[in-house]
């Protein structure tokens, strides 16, 4: 008898030890929830940062080729949200080929299914009616600019006539678009 009320105790013990750490790992638990959101905030800061210094550098990058082609900035670079987001539109004039849209969007890594939404977002009917609420109409030159670029982009971007730009400048030339 004695040996099962020193096994009670120990298992009883136990108990209490076990119940401590459980509890300790629900606090825990409750604190990571209370600063999940704290983090995911400052996570989303950080990729809209990064996103918008990808998109100035881009606007840089394009507009200098441009202007070194003898094209002239006609509108401040600004960007335009319509689901998913054009990170830099911009009105150039050339002597000799009249006004075009550039129509950028900017990533930091470039994958041949980003070249494809892209495309597809300007075939939308509802995407371009937006563009055009936004001012832009006419020649558009639709550009995707990356920082790293997965090697099969080139040939996916050319196919789809869409531009491609990175820190080097233009690597393949986009087919212009009209939007009326």
């Amino acid at each position: 008898m004695a040996a099962s009320i020193e096994e009670f105790r120990q298992a009883e013990q136990a108990f209490a030890e076990l119940y401590q750490v459980v509890e300790r790992l629900r606090e825990a638990v409750e604190q990571l929830v209370r600063e999940s959101p704290e983090h995911d905030r400052a996570f989303n800061e950080l990729v809209l940062l990064l996103s918008t210094e990808a998109g100035a550098e881009a606007a840089q990058r394009l507009i200098a080729l441009h202007t070194a082609a003898g094209w002239r900035v006609i509108t401040r670079p600004r960007f335009v949200a319509l689901n998913g987001e054009f990170d830099v539109v911009v009105q150039l004039e050339h002597p000799d080929h009249g006004t075009r849209w550039l129509l950028v969007e900017a990533k930091g890594r470039l994958h041949p299914r980003d070249v494809v939404e892209f495309a597809g977002r300007l075939q939308r009917d509802k995407i371009l009616q937006a563009l055009r609420k936004h001012g832009v109409s006419g020649t558009v030159a639709p550009y995707l600019f990356g920082r790293a670029i997965d090697s099969r982009v080139d040939a996916v971007a050319e196919s789809l006539g869409i531009g491609l730009a990175d820190l080097l400048g233009e690597a393949v030339a986009p087919r212009p678009i009209e939007l009326v």
